[in-house]
């Protein structure tokens, strides 16, 4: 009775073994781990390879404009921080060459902060008359001197806070100033860096501050600058806002832009 008794519970010779259901326990652990392991090693390696082809992609985009473009950098002639300040001041809807032209001649009569505050506004806006826009630009430069003097010691600021206070100073001037002045990682977004940077499916955003929100993300830091000119010189050269040469785009291959509408062309036939 007892042995048989013994038989039913599980227990013979003294000693119990586990029931079934017990003994599967250790085997389902193991196997919901290795799962588990399983999933979690195919997300990472997923996302690895996303951002692997994603940095792989920028680098690209980046490396192949700066052979198409070897010698973009800063076209603006200045000998000082706050000559670059006047000269980006100046460069708002002008082109570079016709700054370097006008500042030329300027710089040899004001080239600091206190001389341009004693030159009289009248003469100033005559010396950068052919600049456009000369007399908002000419009042800007005035009141930014002024303030440089009275609020700066005469130093040109190096913080995006502090630069943005200038008059004629927003946060595009203020880019190319800590970018190519002061060597701190910042890209300025232009009429040409905002259209090249959306063409390029690089962003969406409906202002310069979102583009520049988007670029900053999608780049190393490190490129920051070389981003800045080398979209300029490609919005120049090739990326042109009415009639873009495609044809000749050197990234045409990064474009979503152009590989939409080669999709949209094809689906039409």
């Amino acid at each position: 009775m007892r042995a048989a008794c013994g038989a039913a519970t599980g227990h013979a010779g003294g000693s119990t073994l586990p029931s079934l259901p017990c003994r599967l326990l250790p085997a389902c652990h193991v196997i919901c781990a290795a799962v588990l392991l399983i999933f979690i090693t195919n997300r990472l390696i997923c996302v690895y390879f996303f951002f692997g082809v994603w940095y792989n992609i920028r680098m690209g985009l980046v490396d192949t404009l700066k052979t198409t473009y070897p010698e973009a950098t800063c076209e603006l002639v200045y000998g000082s921080d706050f000559e670059l300040l006047i000269a980006v001041i100046l460069s708002a809807q002008c082109t570079d060459k016709r700054v370097n032209a006008v500042t030329e001649e300027l710089f040899r009569v004001a080239n600091t902060p206190e001389a341009f505050c004693a030159m009289p506004l009248e003469e100033l806006e005559d010396r950068i008359r052919s600049c456009g826009l000369y007399k908002n630009k000419a009042a800007n430069i005035k009141r930014c001197c002024e303030m440089l003097v009275e609020k700066f010691g005469g130093d040109v600021p190096r913080t995006m806070s502090e630069l943005i206070t200038l008059p004629g100073v927003g946060r595009k001037t203020a880019n190319v100033m800590l970018s190519v002045a002061f060597d701190v990682p910042a890209i300025a977004v232009d009429t040409h860096v905002f259209r090249v940077a959306h063409r390029l499916g690089l962003s969406v955003g409906n202002t310069p501050d979102e583009v520049e929100r988007d670029l900053c993300a999608a780049f190393d830091p490190r490129d920051y600058r070389d981003v800045h000119f080398l979209f300029i010189r490609h919005g120049r050269d090739c990326c042109h806002a009415r009639k873009p040469d495609c044809e000749n785009c050197s990234v045409g291959e990064f474009c979503a832009d152009l590989q939409a509408r080669s999709r949209n062309a094809a689906i039409r036939k």
